[in-house]
């Protein structure tokens, strides 16, 4: 009975991973909580689980599970946690020494690369973002939402340094999976909208 538990566990952590690499953050969360509830000591189901709480803005739900992993062996899973947590504050920086701490320890880790990609994008750090994205995609060739950014990020950076608008994410934290500016900032200027209707639409 406690094997079924524990490979039930992992079927719903599998799915609530896959989900969140595709986007689908409510459902992301629904399947890790059934995770958690099955076998409560697993630390990468919290440390997604706090990842797809900061996509979907429940930031109750983010706090709650950085405490828990805090109890729990597991230093990789708490640095991701941590990481997220501090990005979520707009802590930009911290999440960057968290997150690297983390991949210090599980390098091949897909959504800890995530992580620190982002937190490098939200510091205007794009030649590191472009890197670690990379590197998150080349192991979760899934990962839907690393893809978006990765082709914002080139679309971004395809518009002359000179004329680029200024990513201003160090006063305000946006979800990790919005990109820092939408096309509605974007048609403010019009030398930059043109270039980026293609990839968001109107």
């Amino acid at each position: 009975m406690m094997f079924d538990r524990s490979r039930q566990a992992t079927d719903f952590y599998n799915d609530g991973a896959r989900c969140l690499r595709m986007g689908q953050f409510a459902e992301a969360i629904t399947m890790l909580q059934i995770s958690i509830s099955l076998n409560p000591e697993k630390p990468d189901a919290f440390a997604a689980l706090c990842l797809a709480a900061h996509e979907d803005s429940q930031h109750d739900l983010l706090y709650a599970s950085v405490m828990r992993l805090f109890d729990l062996p597991d230093r990789a899973a708490v640095q991701r946690g941590t990481a997220v947590n501090y990005y979520d504050s707009g802590f930009y920086l911290e999440a960057v020494t968290c997150a690297l701490e983390s991949l210090t320890i599980r390098p091949d880790e897909a959504l800890g690369n995530y992580i620190l990609g982002r937190s490098y994008l939200a510091l205007n750090m794009f030649a590191e973002a472009e890197r670690v994205l990379g590197r998150a995609l080349e192991l979760a060739p899934d990962f839907k939402v690393v893809e978006s950014h990765l082709t914002w990020l080139k679309t971004y950076l395809s518009i002359p340094e000179c004329e680029r608008i200024p990513l201003l994410e160090t006063d305000r934290s946006v979800p990790m999976h919005q990109h820092p500016l939408d096309i509605r900032e974007m048609e403010k200027y019009p030398f930059a909208a043109d270039s980026l209707k293609d990839l968001f639409g109107k």
